[in-house]
């Protein structure tokens, strides 16, 4: 499906995703059947990323480095201690 996804996006559909509600699984084997109705036009299944999950994200990863430049200091100082 990853195949398929880059293909597309090459190709220059950008509005091309994953759709999972078109895909199936076989519950027997656990084994995801791949076909090509499970990469679809995002744009027009209305499926878009909400701002929130964007700023979300952009707040996560500066709390992160917030936190493992904290972390850093501590290291420095008690390193010269």
């Amino acid at each position: 499906m990853v195949t398929e996804l880059r293909k597309r996006h090459n190709a220059g559909e950008f509005n091309a995703g994953i759709n999972v509600r078109k895909v199936s699984f076989i519950s027997c084997f656990q084994k995801l059947i791949v076909n090509q109705a499970g990469v679809s036009n995002m744009h027009r299944e209305d499926v878009l990323q909400p701002m929130l999950v964007s700023t979300s994200m952009i707040n996560l990863a500066t709390e992160t480095v917030r936190s493992i430049l904290k972390i850093d200091d501590i290291v420095n100082v008690v390193g010269r201690g």
